[in-house]
């Protein structure tokens, strides 16, 4: 019982690890130190709020860019905007 125990011990600090890394900013963007350096992420995903914000000044509509990254959607793309501005 004791191994079982040592077990969940270590489980629960890993975790508890984790947890104090990542940072939600909002709903569907958070930032985590392992995750692209700690540069704010869409959730599930490794796109990051500054492509989005190369992609939109470069010109590429959101319309273009959700075609191009499927995981993303218009308010996703909203929200990294709403975070460069604040």
């Amino acid at each position: 019982m004791r191994v079982v125990g040592d077990r969940w011990s270590r489980l629960t600090m890993a975790i508890s690890r984790w947890a104090c890394y990542r940072v939600t900013v909002t709903n569907r963007i958070v930032s985590n130190p392992k995750i692209m350096f700690g540069k704010p992420v869409i959730v599930g995903t490794r796109i990051t709020v500054e492509h989005i914000l190369r992609c939109l000044a470069a010109g590429e509509t959101p319309d273009e860019i959700v075609a191009d990254y499927p995981p993303l959607t218009h308010e996703d793309i909203r929200l990294a905007q709403e975070l460069a501005r604040s």
